[in-house]
């Protein structure tokens, strides 16, 4: 069951995410107020590994998973979901890696989008967001690792762009700046960045991500393009946990209390 249910979350993942795309929305310019009430469960997908949240910014209440336990000193990823950045892609993007990241000691922060995608629409929510969820569940606001796939991918880069000072590094599998972004990679040029694509992903992808690797060595940017030969858009079926917080971090160790499962947690 949990083997066809991950099947059918991948299959669902490639769909929505082939392309970018959002839909029109605005959201009132209200002052965030953090809280901590949960998602009722039957909104949320069935997956143990989660927990669900939501916080009240302006008129907007924005949902949020959590992986993992707040523990002082660890590591904090905010994770950008892929696709429409529903509650279902979400877990989507994550359960790949879930169990290894909550056990591993990283702390995993991924919102829902309330308003078309975080590239988009809903951009400007997500530096309020990361403020009411750090007060939340007790993070700073520097030093945190910032994760996007695809649609997700291109969101982490307009909010890298956007709250540089936030970010320790940044990853995306696939992801790239938007147009408008690529005029702005100057800003990035403090931040490890890894970019990972598949060959076989459409140009929009592989073009994008070659073109952004240019543009940000140029702007003196720390950057890592990685193409994987023989892969489409779910590059993630490839990359495993190890690797993964490679990426992030290439000074991370994985946590004594980890007893190794496998490269595929799931």
């Amino acid at each position: 069951m949990a083997a066809m249910r991950r099947l059918l979350a991948t299959l669902v993942l490639i769909a929505s995410c082939a392309k970018p795309g959002g839909t029109d929305a605005s959201r009132p310019p209200d002052a965030a107020t953090p809280t901590q009430d949960p998602v009722s469960s039957s909104a949320a997908p069935h997956d143990d590994a989660f927990s669900w949240h939501s916080v009240q910014i302006g008129h907007t209440q924005v949902h949020y998973a959590t992986l993992g336990e707040r523990r002082e000193g660890g590591p904090v990823l905010i994770a950008l979901p892929p696709g429409p950045q529903t509650k279902e892609m979400v877990v989507a993007g994550l359960e790949r890696w879930a169990t290894s990241m909550a056990d591993d000691g990283w702390f995993v922060v991924s919102p829902v989008s309330p308003h078309g995608t975080f590239f988009k629409e809903s951009a400007d929510i997500l530096p309020e967001f990361l403020d009411a969820a750090g007060a939340a569940h007790g993070f700073e606001q520097e030093g945190l690792f910032l994760f996007g796939m695809s649609n997700g991918g291109l969101s982490a880069f307009a909010l890298a762009i956007a709250e540089t000072q936030r970010f320790r590094a940044l990853v995306t599998i696939p992801g790239r700046p938007t147009e408008a972004g690529m005029s702005k990679v100057a800003a990035l040029s403090e931040i490890p960045i890894t970019m990972v694509v598949g060959a076989n992903d459409d140009s929009f992808w592989t073009d994008g991500a070659e073109t952004a690797q240019a543009a940000l060595v140029a702007s003196g940017a720390h950057v890592t393009l990685q193409v994987l030969p023989d892969t489409g858009h779910a590059a993630h079926l490839n990359v495993d946990w190890d690797t993964l917080r490679g990426f992030l971090d290439p000074q991370s160790e994985p946590a004594s209390s980890v007893v190794p499962t496998g490269d595929d947690p799931t």
